[in-house]
């Protein structure tokens, strides 16, 4: 008998997010170059609009992550996350490559590697900030209280 989880319906709205935001940015790169060519570039290049579209992609992945896996090390989750946006990135460049005025290029994918770096240092510290919330909250809740090193002797720290 094969036993199912149960979805958890918070984890699976992040995920939701996560795979619209992957949406949008598949459908943007399937329009041809010339549909960009009549809006302003405020001087920000190429490069920088991949990262920039990669970054919060990178947040929303990583957040998907922790909810779903609630106890892995958040180092675990990153790694988990860096593997599903490179992928995701490197089939986004390849899936140009037939569109007109478009191509795969590896520039675009380190472009968008850097922004999912970004996103995932973002992602991370904030991931870090919540856990460590939450386990003083949860300490205060069940009355023991958090050591405090400035007033322990020298023998009570080690």
């Amino acid at each position: 008998m094969v036993r199912h989880r149960r979805v958890d319906p918070v984890s699976a709205r992040a995920w939701l997010w996560a795979g619209l935001w992957g949406l949008g940015i598949l459908l943007l790169t399937s329009l041809p170059r010339e549909a960009f060519a009549s809006l302003p570039t405020f001087g920000v290049t190429d490069l920088v609009v991949h990262a920039l579209m990669y970054l919060p992609l990178a947040v929303l992945v990583l957040r998907a992550l922790e909810l779903s896996n609630p106890r892995m090390a958040i180092a675990g989750l990153v790694v988990y996350a860096v593997a599903i946006c490179a992928a995701f990135a490197a089939f986004d460049e390849l899936h140009q490559y037939p569109i007109p005025g478009r191509f795969a290029d590896v520039r675009d994918w380190l472009a968008d590697c850097v922004g999912i770096g970004a996103g995932l240092t973002v992602g991370a510290v904030v991931a870090g900030y919540r856990r460590r919330r939450r386990e003083l909250l949860a300490a205060s809740d069940t009355g023991r209280r958090q050591p405090d090193a400035s007033a322990m002797t020298k023998g009570e720290r080690r």
